[in-house]
């Protein structure tokens, strides 16, 4: 056999060997069971398969029933403006809606949705699930700019609305930004970290609330 095809088989079995390997990475990352958005924010893309597993079109475009229709009516689903997938992957949060936001819980193994909370001329953002997948923070800004942070346990399939852990509000100040940036957990304790921002994004100052409220104790029985 000529050296030039001794070399020419080499190469080909050097290609195919990365070929594998690559292919075998390739395959590892698409089981690791991770969702996504895709380009445009309209459908949620299951990353083992890379297809869709719901699109916004697809969701209630009506508040839930515990809601006062009075107050609360029909909106528009246009496009998911986040997705926050719990570290078990068995959750996953997202807000929707254009103006008048709403915030829900979908669960792609038992494919059921909940609403968690819906307000007229709302921003929903920076959600972060607990590090065992229980619990859920988030924060959101009112009409009238009031800054929030809310921690609560999302709904099972058969409740139909959520419990509230903690809650947290900023006073109003149209120069003041807020950053949730996660979770501490020290022993027994968790806690939930952010920071508040001035008007260029600067760090102004640091604040932690614990998963849940502390409530005073009873007064004694004398």
């Amino acid at each position: 056999m000529t050296n030039w095809k001794r070399l020419a088989i080499a190469l080909i079995a050097a290609v195919t060997i990365l070929l594998l390997q690559f292919d075998s990475g390739f395959s590892q990352f698409k089981q690791t069971g991770a969702y996504y958005l895709d380009d445009d924010s309209t459908s949620i893309i299951d990353a083992r398969t890379g297809r869709a597993i719901t699109y916004v079109t697809l969701l209630p475009d009506t508040v839930p029933a515990y809601l006062p229709r009075s107050a609360y009516q029909k909106f528009t689903n246009k496009k998911f403006h986040f997705l926050e997938v719990s570290p078990d992957e068995q959750r996953m949060a997202f807000a929707t809606g254009e103006g008048d936001q709403w915030m829900g819980v979908f669960v792609p193994g038992g494919v059921y949705m909940k609403f968690l909370l819906y307000s007229i001329q709302t921003r929903f953002f920076d959600p972060h699930w607990t590090p065992d997948s229980e619990n859920l923070a988030f924060a959101y800004q009112t009409p009238d700019r009031r800054l929030h942070i809310q921690v609560i346990r999302p709904p099972e399939q058969f409740e139909e609305r959520y419990e509230a852990l903690n809650a947290w509000q900023m006073p109003r100040n149209a120069n003041q930004g807020l950053r949730v940036e996660g979770w501490k957990v020290s022993g027994a304790d968790t806690s939930l970290y952010f920071v508040v921002t001035d008007s260029l994004g600067a760090d102004t100052d640091s604040l932690s609330i614990p998963l849940r409220r502390v409530l005073p104790p009873e007064p004694k029985n004398e």
